[in-house]
């Protein structure tokens, strides 16, 4: 909604369906209400991406580092993201992602600790998000 409310831009919106419900009140108190349905659809011709990464199950142990975790990613221009967390809070800076070579890379100095590791890709058909465990291992 604009700030002087008079437009609504729908263009941000990934595919769904939203509703919307306008109320106004006048300076008595009495208000009116209106709903409408907003439906987002993808372009024709756009495809939702889907990710695939290529680790065994959802769960790996990585032992040396400079580890490198190659994955898929399919769908009309997809933009591809990765977020990192650690259960124990360590520092999660030592895990890259190379869009180019589309792997997941664990730099050599990355501490031992168990991660959550999920690759997300976007584009104007949705959304695609994987979530992978990593349990480095030192020594």
């Amino acid at each position: 909604m604009s700030a002087d409310f008079k437009s609504i831009n729908v263009g941000a919106l990934t595919v769904g369906s939203y509703i919307l419900t306008l109320t106004a009140t006048d300076s008595s108190g009495l208000a009116g209400t209106a709903t409408i349905t907003i439906i987002a659809a993808a372009a024709e011709g756009v495809v939702a991406p889907l990710i695939n990464i290529s680790v065994a199950s959802p769960y790996t142990v990585h032992s040396a580092m400079g580890d490198r975790i190659p994955y898929t990613v399919t769908g009309t221009d997809p933009v591809v993201s990765m977020e990192v967390s650690s259960v124990s809070d360590v520092d999660c800076s030592g895990f890259k992602l190379d869009i180019s070579e589309k792997m997941i890379v664990i730099n050599q100095y990355v501490p031992a600790a168990e991660y959550n590791v999920t690759v997300i890709a976007k584009n104007s058909a949705g959304e695609s998000r994987v979530t992978i465990i990593i349990v480095v291992v030192v020594g």
